[in-house]
């Protein structure tokens, strides 16, 4: 009896995880119907034909209806892959549009750019900059999937709130600066106290398709 009912709840768990999987594969693919000539208002022919169209096979807009000319797009994108010109989604041709739309979204995977402020040191012993002193220090940063040959700007803050954290704008210590992770400064009069900060922050010159954000927050210059 014992053996009977723990045969029983392994069954029942394997059962569930099979399903979790199959759910969670299924989420990824786009077709997992078959269907031909002759459909009608479907959303799955619109998707289809949405995709014919996305490969050049497709020289219509997309109307939700396979008819004429979605069979001959459809075979057409058949011939392309080396699949029996059917012109029927069979399991063959959904197949190997699955594959082709996810290795387009693993492609085409959207990576923002990063940059954040690393450090305010003395130029000369690395030590905590003070800017009391008028001796120049040294600015570190750090970016990452930032693009080649786009400077980074570098800010000198003041911080007015602490609740929450705001931060009025000096001046910018430097304006689309090489992206080498350093830049050299020298504080002006005035530039003291216990509330002055360093950003570093993205080009405003550079038109970034991906996207690019400020990573952390200011740094207190000690």
């Amino acid at each position: 009896m014992k053996k009977f009912i723990i045969i029983s709840i392994l069954s029942f768990v394997l059962f569930v995880f099979i399903s979790i999987v199959s759910e969670a594969a299924t989420e990824t693919v786009l077709f997992n119907t078959s269907f031909g000539f002759g459909s009608k208002n479907s959303t799955e022919v619109m998707k289809l034909q949405n995709f014919l169209s996305s490969q050049g096979f497709l020289k219509v807009a997309p109307t939700g209806n396979y008819f004429n000319l979605t069979k001959k797009a459809v075979r057409a994108f058949q011939v392309s892959q080396g699949i029996q010109s059917t012109g029927y989604l069979g399991p063959v041709t959904r197949a190997s549009i699955n594959k082709i739309i996810a290795m387009q979204t693993t492609s085409t995977k959207v990576i923002p750019a990063t940059i954040s402020i690393k450090s305010v040191s003395s130029s000369d012993n690395g030590l905590a900059a003070s800017v009391v002193l008028s001796n120049s220090k040294i600015i570190r940063w750090q970016t990452s999937n930032y693009p080649e040959g786009v400077g980074v700007n570098i800010n000198l803050l003041r911080k007015v709130s602490d609740t929450p954290d705001t931060y009025k704008l000096i001046r910018t210590i430097a304006k689309d600066t090489p992206n080498d992770g350093q830049e050299k400064w020298i504080p002006r009069s005035g530039e003291d106290g216990d509330d002055i900060y360093i950003e570093a922050t993205c080009s405003s010159t550079y038109q970034f398709n991906q996207g690019c954000t400020f990573f952390g927050t200011p740094i207190k210059v000690n």
